[in-house]
């Protein structure tokens, strides 16, 4: 099997909410960023991937589609109808869901930059064996204990939390901040 890079130049539309794609088009693949901040999608297709940013905020999607993958960062900051986090999900960036609606995170995450979670009150736990290139910020979220197997590459915020205990595998190649 040969691998094809197949670029479409043509406009996206945005039909009842839902961003449409090309007919025939099954996965997209953004060769850049992609800003979608401040439109009416409430849907994006599965297995899409986008080789840049992607921003989501001020938007109306509740979840992300199956199979992501985003190469640097996606931005959902403030999206309180953003609910539901899929298995599978790949981000090398960094991951923003603060003040978002997402009360659980799935297994398995890939999170090669920080991740963001301040101000997720019904957030309650993390995955056990949660992997985080960068920094891990817990402000404001339910989280009282930390998962086994949490790795941490850089700082572990946990100021307003109140979690005092440490699991014995927990690493953190940063500093802990209470």
């Amino acid at each position: 099997m040969t691998n094809v890079r197949l670029a479409i130049n043509t406009e996206l539309s945005i039909v009842n909410g839902i961003l449409k794609f090309p007919k025939g088009l099954i996965i997209l693949s953004i060769c850049g960023n992609l800003n979608l901040r401040g439109t009416g999608v409430k849907q994006l297709p599965d297995g899409m991937r986008v080789e840049g940013d992607l921003d989501i905020r001020e938007t109306e999607i509740t979840q992300f589609p199956a199979g992501l993958y985003v190469r640097d960062s996606i931005y959902a900051h403030g999206l309180k109808s953003l609910k539901h986090i899929p298995d599978c999900l790949t981000v090398h960036g960094n991951l923003n869901l603060s003040e978002t609606g997402v009360k659980k995170l799935q297994s398995a995450l890939d999170i090669g930059g920080s991740l963001n979670l301040e101000g997720l009150a019904g957030l309650t736990h993390l995955p056990d064996n949660l992997k985080v290139g960068g920094d891990l910020h817990l402000r404001g979220t339910g989280v009282k204990h930390l998962p086994n197997g949490l790795r941490v590459s850089r700082g572990l915020h946990l100021r307003g939390t109140g979690i005092t205990e440490f699991p014995d595998d927990l690493s953190v190649g940063g500093g802990i901040f209470t």
